[in-house]
């Protein structure tokens, strides 16, 4: 390059081009220096005939030793230069405009083009940012990490309407260039429709003396204005001087209003050309470098900021403001009103005016009323009436948040729908949105709730019930994620491992939209962790549509039912204060308790005043209460009740799903457990934190049946569990010749294995995790041909079937045991009663009509004793799974 050059004609100086090149390589060694600062600093030491290094610096020099320069006639040298180049913030046009839940630290969006201007020599940064929507307040202004405060010399702020007395809302930005002639200038062209333009200039303008002393020198740009819009024929011309007398570069804006007499629409377009007045200098001495560096077009601003919260800031160039701007934060919170319980003009309660708040109740409440402008317009959230929102569940929804802790701070950047909106403002209250009233609500997990009815076989419909057991091992290790203000508003994260978990072998992981505490997120760790634990069933049956009065989603009931609990219940037959006539016969002790479900809805809980003898008729502690005034005596037959001993008291569930059908309902509950609300704690690391129910082995039951093989019959035992507490599945020990040793998963509640044909047993099963749990039973093999044998047929008799005694048989979905060996014709099938002329006895009975038409269900257990005279068979009046025994044998 330097061979080229001074082989031309053309500022081919070889000294000027030698400076140039030893001032990049010097600049190439200072660490961070800058292209242009390093040839810039090449202006200071032009004008002599020679260079040399001393120490490291560059010298002039020439033939002779040069007289080095005093420090009184050392040129001054050029002041820093300081430019601001926008912030990081960003713009999302045609994106949703940010909505602040609670309080949050945010970015927000650019709420126009940023641009700068110079005045004097100093440059400043014009931007405009948008926090969202709402009636929103702001606090602690950051650039970066510094606050804004650190900057109050070099920063000016408005909000409101004052931002368009300052700042321009629709201005556009195009590049200009390096202004060189003074017969072809730059053309670019202004955005329609705008009533104003600004150019910026930027030269380096000096001239040197002979001593070396700077002195003014002036460029003069021209700016010719054509209006290219139809019709249009004006043309307007503007001189412009740019003096300078130093090193430093020149910086100016011109301003220049776009003419309005003009018929201009909108959209009508000036050409602005810019030149030179005179040609560059080509004195070595004279530098008149001017650069048109942009031009911005200023349109009018006639977008609608109304219900939007915007703050302009106008930040000058400065030593700590230089170079792109770093990210501007500002801690948002959203002012919804707050329910006073003891508010209004008689105390009895009233919303407050808006205030900033992280309930998720009062988020929730004025996301449905939705965010309106002062127009009245929708603009955010659902907009409902004041009638289709049920202010009476959020209040007490809101009461127990605060009572709990629980806050929800989110900012919404991305399309929600308003429902999704409505969960993830519930999620963070432990709650879920209903409309099960009429009005939209919300239920939530609150802790001991009173039970709102008592469901039992004599309001569920027969055959509906179902139970579902979630498979496989627990999570052992709950991982939340939430954003930490403590950490900078990043992400964080708490874990919580199951009790007696070391090493985990499962572990799941959630992100908690809107939770900011490390308290709430550590209260749902555990809480997921307690759901392994408690929740591992799903309970779902079928009622008429009256159910829909008595229960809603999230209401706790009292459930009992063979497959769920030891107790016995039915209907009332007859009524008379403290007497009462059950539909079946009990035998009950002083002081075992009785729960009644009255038609009108209300449960009475009372006790037995006196023994039952295998009765119909009791006394109870307590009468049973009368209708409310004015309604109609109770019918009997509406009056369910369910007893049960004070060791044994009827299952809580709570409502999960209702799902109504044409005639009916379906209902889905899960366990109420008093333990798991116990759960909701911040402690991670307390080994009690979750309330642990010890698993126990309640009982055991054992039968055999024969299985074919080709050596004849074998047996196999199957044994069926009862237990109480945390059940993750069991071993099954078995003490005879082989010692065997089974499994039960936590799924499962029965287990069985191939056994000897005769022989005597002790049958243990040890609880997962808990051996103090363990029970263990003696058991007697009567081994075959004595052995029930299983046989299944459908729609079809099989008729020469040889059955011996105590064979079991199940034909058209009912069960039968074989009193007396046979062999089977059609004239002996089976036929739901147990009659002289077959050789049948029932064994389970299902789907029978109660004589007042409801559902029942009789189902028994097999026996382990053979003997099975009339006296000691079962009876029909028998139901639900209950433990009996009649003449000795235990059923």
């Amino acid at each position: 390059t330097v061979r080229s050059a001074v082989a031309g004609g053309d500022d081919s100086d070889p000294l000027r081009i030698v400076l140039q090149v030893a001032v990049i390589a010097a600049a190439l060694t200072i660490p961070g220096a800058q292209w242009g600062l390093a040839l810039t600093s090449e202006l200071a030491i032009h004008a002599a005939s020679a260079a040399i290094m001393v120490g490291g610096n560059l010298i002039v020099d020439a033939i002779a030793p040069p007289r080095l320069p005093s420090p009184r006639d050392t040129p001054a040298a050029p002041d820093p230069v300081y430019t601001l180049t926008g912030a990081r913030n960003q713009g999302r046009p045609y994106g949703p405009l940010p909505l602040v839940l609670g309080t949050h630290r945010m970015a927000p969006d650019l709420g126009a083009r940023q641009h700068t201007e110079f005045a004097g020599n100093e440059q400043y940064l014009s931007a405009i940012f948008n926090f969202g929507l709402g009636n929103l307040v702001y606090s602690d202004l950051r650039i970066g990490d510094t606050t804004l405060a650190d900057f109050d010399a070099h920063a000016d702020k408005w909000t409101g309407a004052a931002i368009a007395e300052h700042i321009a809302g629709n201005v556009d930005t195009v590049g200009g260039g390096v202004i060189e002639s003074t017969t072809e200038p730059i053309v670019q062209t202004a955005s329609a429709g705008a009533d104003r333009i600004a150019l910026d200039f930027v030269g380096r303008i000096f001239e040197v003396e002979d001593g070396g002393d700077y002195v003014a020198h002036t460029v003069t740009v021209i700016v010719d204005l054509r209006a290219v819009h139809a019709g249009g024929a004006r043309s307007v011309t503007r001189r412009i001087a740019l003096t300078g007398d130093s090193a430093t570069p020149v910086r100016h804006t011109e301003s220049i209003p776009l003419p309005t007499d003009d018929p201009q629409p909108t959209s009508g377009r000036w050409d602005v050309r810019v030149r030179r007045a005179a040609a560059p200098s080509e004195s070595n001495q004279i530098y008149d470098d001017v650069t048109w560096q942009a031009m911005r077009s200023y349109q009018p601003d006639t977008a609608n900021y109304d219900a939007q919260t915007r703050l302009g800031l106008r930040l000058r160039a400065s030593g700590r403001l230089s170079g792109a701007l770093d990210q501007v934060t500002a801690l948002v919170s959203q002012q919804v009103p707050v329910w006073d319980p003891d508010g209004g003009e008689d105390g009895a309660g009233a919303w407050t005016a808006p205030q900033a708040t992280s309930n998720p109740a009062w988020i929730f409440r004025w996301f449905a009323a939705g965010v309106r402008d002062p127009a009245g317009r929708l603009i955010a959230g659902a907009g409902l009436a004041a009638e289709r929102i049920d202010d009476a569940s959020i209040q007490s929804w809101g009461a127990w948040c605060d009572a709990e802790d629980l806050a929800c701070n989110f900012v919404i950047q991305a399309p929600m729908s308003v429902f999704d909106v409505f969960t993830l403002i519930a999620q963070c209250g432990r709650a879920s949105p209903t409309w099960a009233a009429g009005q939209l609500g919300v239920v939530y997990e609150d802790a001991g709730r009173a039970p709102a009815t008592l469901v039992s076989p004599g309001n569920i419909l027969a055959g509906t019930v179902e139970i579902d057991y979630a498979g496989g091992q627990p999570v052992d290790e709950a991982v939340c994620r939430f954003v930490d203000p403590a950490s900078g508003w990043e992400t964080n994260e708490v874990r919580r491992r199951a009790a007696g978990v070391a090493r985990p072998a499962s572990t799941v992981t959630v992100t908690l939209r809107g939770v900011t505490s490390a308290r709430q997120a550590a209260m749902e760790a555990n809480l997921m962790i307690a759901r392994q634990r408690y929740h591992r069933r799903r309970i779902r049956w079928r009622m008429s549509l009256a159910a829909l009065g008595l229960v809603q989603r999230g209401d706790v009931v009292w459930i009992t039912h063979s497959l769920l609990d030891g107790g016995e219940a039915g209907r009332v037959r007859r009524l008379d204060g403290a007497a009462v006539e059950l539909d079946r016969p009990i035998t009950a002790a002083a002081g075992d308790h009785v729960l009644l479900s009255l038609p009108d809805g209300r449960l009475h809980a009372t006790t037995f005043a006196a023994a039952v003898d295998a009765a119909v008729t009791v006394t109870l502690a307590a009468a049973v209460p009368a209708p409310e005034a004015g309604e109609p005596p109770f019918d009997p037959g509406d009056i369910l009740w369910r007893w049960y001993t004070t060791d044994l008291p009827p299952a809580q569930a709570r409502i999960v799903a209702v799902e109504p059908d044409v005639d009916s309902v379906q209902l889905t509950a899960i366990d109420e457990v008093a333990a798991y609300h116990m759960a909701a704690t911040a402690d991670l690391t307390a080994a009690g934190t979750i309330a642990h129910v010890a698993t126990r082995i309640v009982d055991i039951y054992a039968w055999t049946v024969a299985i074919p093989t080709s050596s004849g019959d074998a047996a196999q035992v199957h044994v069926l569990v009862e237990v109480s507490g945390e059940w993750r599945g069991a071993e099954v020990h078995v003490s005879d010749a082989t010692e065997y040793v089974g499994q039960m998963t936590a799924a499962e509640r029965t287990h069985s294995w191939p056994a000897p044909r005769t022989g005597n047993l002790t049958i243990t099963v040890i609880p997962i995790g808990a051996p103090a749990g363990a029970r263990s039973i003696d058991y007697a093999i009567d081994g075959p041909p004595l052995l029930p044998r299983p046989f299944q047929w459908r729609g079809a008799w099989a008729v020469g079937t040889r059955y011996e005694r105590n064979n079991a048989v199940s034909y058209n979905g009912i069960s039968y045991l074989c009193v007396t060996a046979h062999t089977a014709t059609t004239a002996n099938r089976p036929t739901g009663n147990a009659t002289a002329n077959t050789w049948w006895d029932v064994l389970a009975r299902r789907g029978q009509r109660g004589e007042d038409g409801a559902g029942v269900e009789y189902v028994f257990a097999v026996t382990s004793r053979l003997s099975l005279s009339s006296s000691k068979r079962p009876s029909n009046t028998w139901g639900y799974d209950q433990p009996v025994t009649r003449g000795g044998v235990p059923w």
